[in-house]
């Protein structure tokens, strides 16, 4: 009985730091999110890349490309061209198929 306790307290720790992982992960990108609403884009350039960096699960690997996206919307906004078409175009080669790759090849005829 105390080894079925034992094991069951183990289990409940380890379903608890995976979960505070994850909500770190989230967080992350949500943080970026504020940042940019806030109009502070290089700090949200900075967590959007370190989010992206961050590899949890295929379900918040999903933020990927809008995270991609969003940092060449950053790079617009401070007027850093340049940038902003590198972003676009990486968000064309690493997430081609995405939503985000279609938006992206958008901005990126509108930055030409």
């Amino acid at each position: 009985m105390r080894t079925r306790f034992v094991l069951l307290v183990l289990v409940a720790t380890l379903i608890s730091l995976t979960l505070i992982g994850c909500t770190t992960y989230t967080t992350k990108y949500d943080t970026a999110r504020d940042s940019q609403d806030a109009k502070q884009y290089a700090k949200a350039v900075k967590t959007y890349n370190e989010f992206i960096a961050q590899k949890k699960s295929p379900k918040l690997e999903a933020l990927h490309p809008d995270a991609a996206f969003n940092i060449g919307l950053c790079y617009k906004a401070m007027k850093e061209t340049k940038q902003a078409k590198a972003a676009f175009q990486n968000v064309l080669d690493k997430y081609p198929k995405s939503k985000a790759a279609a938006e992206a090849k958008t901005e990126l005829a509108e930055l030409k």
